[in-house]
């Protein structure tokens, strides 16, 4: 169970509505706030009538082809005809052997060969990519946690994702969160499509009770709620810190 943010869960969900007109969900907020716990909850409450595509960037090796991979086994490699074409076109040789049929293949194909040609390839492929995500039947959620620590590349590359939503394909949706999001103060035309949230922790105590009950915990000083409101004071609301608390309480027997 996860304390609060209602409001931000209620925008993720409207995310996988039809004719949904904030396809874009960024959520910025200080280490411990809750951003990744949120996410988790979100993904869990996800229906099957998303593709889910979750990357987290605390991992070093992040980028578009980890995304286009992962794309391609939620969504189907044969419901990505286009990419799967631009693919073969754009395939590169190593050693007189084509790398084929596997995820390896988009490694190659955006890691081989000079600057200009690995970009020219990913702006090929990124086309191919939204205009099948565009047929699919149902939106495919790219869901982006600790977006502060992505590379430059992969930044531009969501960047370049932003600014073509929902024009260039209604069926993609992106959420970031991070300590550090995209700044909406741009005239750019991405920030109508989007909603935005400012993560400031869950400091009142009766968010906080029904979580202690669900993880079968029980507030050992009464009136819980004041116990907790003190808990939360102290803490000011931060979630990491309040749930570490939480786990010194006793057992439900």
């Amino acid at each position: 169970m996860l304390a609060n943010y209602t409001r931000e869960r209620e925008a993720f969900n409207q995310l996988w509505k039809p004719n949904c007109q904030e396809p874009i969900l960024l959520l910025r907020g200080k280490s411990g706030c809750g951003k990744t716990s949120l996410l988790r909850s979100c993904r869990k409450a996800a229906p099957n009538s998303i593709f889910p595509v979750f990357v987290n960037c605390k991992q070093d090796d992040i980028n578009a082809a980890v995304v286009f991979n992962l794309a391609a086994d939620h969504a189907g490699r044969e419901n990505l005809p286009d990419f799967s074409q631009c693919l073969r076109q754009h395939n590169v040789e190593i050693r007189d052997n084509q790398i084929e049929g596997n995820n390896n293949q988009i490694n190659v194909v955006l890691g081989s060969g000079s600057e200009q040609e690995r970009k020219e390839r990913l702006v090929w492929l990124t086309d191919a990519w939204l205009r099948d995500l565009n047929r699919l039947n149902q939106p495919l959620l790219l869901s982006v946690d600790t977006y502060e620590k992505a590379g430059a590349d992969l930044k531009s590359w969501l960047h370049s994702l932003l600014v073509r939503l929902p024009r260039a394909c209604s069926q993609l949706r992106i959420v970031l969160a991070g300590q550090e999001v995209p700044s909406t103060k741009t005239c750019e035309e991405w920030v109508d499509f989007c909603a935005e949230f400012e993560l400031k922790g869950v400091p009142e105590a009766e968010h906080w009770l029904p979580v202690v009950k669900e993880r079968g915990f029980r507030v050992p000083v009464e009136p819980p709620l004041t116990f907790l409101s003190g808990i939360c004071c102290a803490h000011a609301g931060h979630p990491a810190k309040i749930l570490e608390v939480i786990e010194t309480f006793p057992r439900l027997t």
